[in-house]
């Protein structure tokens, strides 16, 4: 959600907040998406960094399969646990590695 350290990485990045997303926010970091629903979170960039739940869950599940964004490659499910800290974390030394790990994922997502 806006105003959480992972927004605010991607953001920095040159990114833009899904408006979809945005407008389901509440006060919390994250917000529940139901398959009913699923297709809001089509974005030029769909980032996963899967809480409590296997990566594989995520990038195999085929209602997310059916995303535009994901049919098109522009999709990064975390799958590292030490990437999904670093994205998450926003710490001094986090953010070193965040940018060496996480910007060329979405670099070869958004080609």
């Amino acid at each position: 959600m806006k105003g959480t350290d992972r927004v605010n990485f991607v953001q920095q990045l040159g990114f833009r907040d899904n408006p979809k997303v945005d407008a389901e926010a509440g006060a919390g970091f994250s917000v529940q998406v139901s398959e009913e629903n699923l297709q809001m979170l089509d974005a030029d960039l769909v980032v996963m960094s899967p809480i409590g739940i296997d990566a594989k869950k995520i990038s195999t599940d085929p209602l997310f399969r059916t995303l535009p964004a994901v049919e098109q490659g522009h999709s990064v499910v975390f799958d590292d646990q030490n990437i999904s800290q670093a994205f998450a974390t926003n710490s001094v030394l986090s953010v070193g590695y965040a940018i060496e790990k996480v910007v060329p994922l979405f670099a070869d997502a958004v080609k």
